[in-house]
């Protein structure tokens, strides 16, 4: 939070004047963003770190339904929907939403539900590399067309590319 005397200043320039790494800025950013804009306590938030991301599970003290936390983090945090799938029998619904790459917002937002669009939390990928970013976006979105499912939503891969131009 600014003091009311202190400038705004851009999440690239706090991020030169902070000494910790990209990728842990970027964690900071997430959780900092989960919890003011979800409601999300850091309690109900683990780490794990893989060879592409840090992947946080976001586990919520109650469930939730699926198409509103879709709204939420479409709105609220600002995400680009890659896809909404629904299974043949309705009962599994999964959602990917990503944000446009830049310095302290680099997530892959994974929401997936076997109860009928319940959910009891979700997974947050966190990057510290655009490419790498793009890499698992493209190969989600080419993995959902080689299943059976009613799509909600899909973007193109033209449209996901401009994204990162």
């Amino acid at each position: 939070m600014n003091n009311a005397n202190e400038p705004c200043i851009t999440k690239a320039e706090r991020f030169l004047k902070s000494s910790v790494s990209l990728m842990d800025f970027n964690i900071e950013e997430a959780i900092k963003n989960l919890e003011t804009s979800l409601h999300v306590g850091k309690e109900n938030i683990s780490q794990r770190r893989t060879e592409s991301c840090t992947v946080l599970t976001v586990s919520f003290g109650k469930m939730q339904m699926i198409d509103q936390l879709m709204e939420d983090i479409e709105k609220i945090l600002n995400l680009s929907i890659l896809l909404a799938t629904k299974s043949d029998d309705g009962n599994c619904m999964e959602c990917v939403a990503y944000s446009k790459p830049c310095i302290g917002d680099m997530i892959i937002v994974h929401l997936y539900s076997r109860l009928c669009g319940v959910l009891e939390g979700f997974e947050v990928s966190v990057y510290d590399s655009m490419e790498k970013m793009y890499r698992d976006l493209k190969n989600r979105l080419d993995y959902q067309y080689d299943i059976s499912c009613k799509f909600m939503k899909a973007e193109d891969h033209v449209t996901l590319l401009r994204q990162f131009i």
